[in-house]
């Protein structure tokens, strides 16, 4: 007697068919010890080991990264840009004349500001790696400057001209 259609299949050695069912087959040796040697619990601290290795891959992975962006030169000429772009935009936004220090040091990288973007680089890197932010400006007003690796940063505003400039030795004290 040759059982049902699966059970045929199991005994010619199909052995994705071989866990499609649930109980154990009965008054068949054959299938039986075909059965118990291909314990799927066999593989299973194997499988739990490289799933842990994979996941310490992963979590090792991500930190190099994490880490890498937090060394990143990348990240300060963003946080520069940014506080330029604020500096510029306060400074429009402040009635008469004015001027301001950027309490950071900028002497690292070249920066250039026009009416609509600031542009922060470092000598001799590829121009993927610039950082440029955009701002708006109200109707009139002029942004203008180019600063190379100058320690100090000055904003000054004269009328509706915004001039960035390397500071002068004391004209704001620390």
């Amino acid at each position: 007697k040759t059982g049902s259609f699966s059970r045929l299949r199991r005994r010619e050695g199909y052995p994705f068919l071989r866990y499609a069912h649930t109980k154990k087959p009965k008054n068949n040796k054959a299938m039986h010890s075909s059965y118990c040697s291909m314990n799927p619990r066999g593989l299973s601290p194997i499988l739990t080991i490289f799933e842990m290795l994979v996941v310490l891959f992963v979590i090792f992975l991500f930190v190099f990264i994490a880490k890498g962006y937090a060394n990143d030169e990348t990240i300060l000429k963003i946080n520069l840009a940014e506080d330029i772009v604020l500096m510029v935009n306060t400074l429009a936004a402040v009635p008469g004349d004015a001027a301001a220090e950027y309490p950071g040091n900028s002497s690292k990288y070249n920066i250039i500001l026009d009416s609509s973007t600031v542009l922060i680089f470092q000598h001799d890197e590829p121009e993927i790696n610039h950082v440029s932010r955009k701002f708006i400006l109200p109707q009139g007003y002029v942004a203008t400057g180019l600063l190379e690796e100058k320690e100090r940063l000055c904003l000054e505003k004269q009328n509706k001209t915004i001039l960035m400039r390397g500071c002068k030795n004391n004209e704001f004290p620390r």
